[in-house]
């Protein structure tokens, strides 16, 4: 994958984890990058188990609160890798860390 500015954007669907399963007990603002751009590891199921650096540009105009899902849109963090697990359809683990606190789909590339 090459560093052009549209291809570093993937459209999402995040699904995070009810905190009584092992989610986050706070919302996420997905909304925006300002103040500071959330920026979790994702891990494509069935992929190589590589961590891919993510940050999320936008989202749902309110948090994401743990056990509720969202459409959303990610930058790759590193466009020099290649992110082609990244294919419309994967399913992918959200990572803080080594704690896994949400799951997901790419719906677009």
């Amino acid at each position: 994958m090459g560093t052009n500015g549209a291809a570093r954007y993937v459209k999402v669907w995040i699904q995070l984890l009810p905190f009584d399963e092992g989610g986050r007990r706070t919302p996420l603002d997905l909304s925006s990058e300002w103040p500071v751009a959330y920026r979790p590891q994702f891990r494509v199921r069935g992929g190589h188990g590589r961590l891919i650096d993510v940050e999320f540009v936008a989202g749902p105009s309110e948090p994401v609160t743990p056990g509720a899902g969202a459409h959303a849109t990610i930058r790759l963090a590193n466009p020099g890798r290649s992110h082609a697990e990244l294919v419309t359809g994967a399913e992918f683990d959200v990572l803080e860390g080594p704690r896994l606190i949400g799951y997901g789909r790419v719906t677009s590339r």
